[in-house]
């Protein structure tokens, strides 16, 4: 038995890729629904006869927007605050274990991420569910950021405990790592399941994702002479102002200026930066509901040029389109991030190596 637990359509892109790739039988489909994507988000790409069961777990976090970590509540609001999501936390753990409980033990735990502290409950559910090994599949470039983390050791920071606490204290932190708290500690050993070529520990395994199984549908796709450029949320998530954002559309829309140019919004921009860039750049705007590695495959229809800044797809596509597709990645300069700078820079060098006749880094002077 394999249980599969992801989040979003991109992970259940890659995780149909690993299923095909390996030929597990008797699977199980996990899909946690977010803030992010619902039940529609996954609708086109899950085919229900593939898997022997599918599961929606609801998985919402409201008041995220407060880290009372940081900062201690101020106020009684505030107190009622982190009551509310310290409860939220109880009952979403609650409702991952009782899925834990119910399932037993597999062969094979498949997850969508393994990120420290940002996706601790998928390490939480790979270290209660009873396995044999751990997948990982790409979600984006985090795949790079997770492979980081374990050659550096960071995902053991921070799990040391003080010992030389009260009483009291040590009940609190007991009961919190029972019923709340993710278990959050890094596997022995994980397989990597990747399209980026990875360097991974001796303890861990790398298997390419070739996107076999995409490339056999997309073979019969057609030229579209139009650009396509993939937005990212990166205003939303505070890596550059929407000025800088702005800035730099229009630079691409000059590069293509003999072109027709689509912009195509994540799924987590918000309708605020995008309106604002259809008025600013004079931009067209084409919203899709899969990812655009299923829309190019299954749609049929292969854009003249396929760009963004450094979005994971540009090389999922490549690969997916066997070279036959021209990628464009916008390098966005150190000076105008307002944040993760060397995580930008890391995926920047990464895709300089793959540089080739359809694959380029283009730099704009500014």
């Amino acid at each position: 038995m394999n249980v599969f637990l992801i989040e979003t359509p991109l992970q259940l892109l890659n995780a149909i890729e690993a299923r095909n790739h390996f030929k597990f039988k008797n699977n199980i489909l996990l899909i946690l629904l977010t803030n992010y994507f619902g039940i529609n988000s996954f609708n086109n790409l899950v085919d229900k006869d593939s898997w022997d069961t599918i599961r929606y777990i609801p998985f919402l976090s409201n008041c995220s927007t407060y880290d009372f970590g940081m900062q201690r509540p101020q106020n009684l609001y505030e107190r009622c605050i982190e009551y509310y999501i310290i409860l939220q936390q109880l009952l979403k753990r609650c409702r991952l274990d009782k899925i834990i409980k119910s399932i037993g033990s597999v062969n094979n735990i498949i997850l969508g991420n393994y990120l420290q502290g940002h996706k601790d409950y998928m390490r939480h559910f790979g270290n209660s569910l009873t396995h044999e090994k751990i997948y990982i599949v790409d979600d984006g470039t985090d795949t790079i950021l997770i492979n980081r983390e374990r050659i550096n050791e960071l995902s053991v920071v921070g799990n040391e405990q003080n010992n030389d606490v009260s009483w009291l204290k040590k009940v609190k932190r007991s009961l919190r790592e029972s019923y709340i708290d993710w278990n959050g500690r890094s596997a022995s050993s994980i397989t990597f399941f990747s399209c980026y070529d990875l360097s991974v520990t001796a303890a861990d395994t790398f298997v390419k994702n070739e996107y076999s199984y995409l490339r056999k549908i997309a073979q019969n796709s057609a030229n579209v002479d139009e650009v396509i450029f993939l937005g990212q949320c990166l205003i939303e998530d505070g890596y550059i102002s929407k000025e800088n954002y702005q800035l730099y559309l229009l630079k691409v829309k000059e590069y293509f200026k003999n072109e027709k140019l689509i912009y195509v919004p994540h799924p987590r921009e918000s309708m605020q930066s995008v309106e604002y860039l259809k008025k600013t750049v004079g931009i067209e705007i084409r919203k899709l509901s899969t990812p655009i590695e299923y829309e190019i495959a299954y749609g049929g229809k292969r854009p003249k040029y396929l760009s963004s800044f450094f979005c994971s797809a540009l090389e999922n596509c490549l690969l997916i389109m066997d070279k036959t597709i021209h990628i464009k990645s916008f390098y966005l300069c150190p000076q105008h991030l307002l944040r993760h700078k060397n995580s930008v820079q890391e995926i920047y060098i990464y895709f300089e190596t793959k540089v080739n006749p359809a694959f380029e880094v283009i730099k704009f002077d500014l």
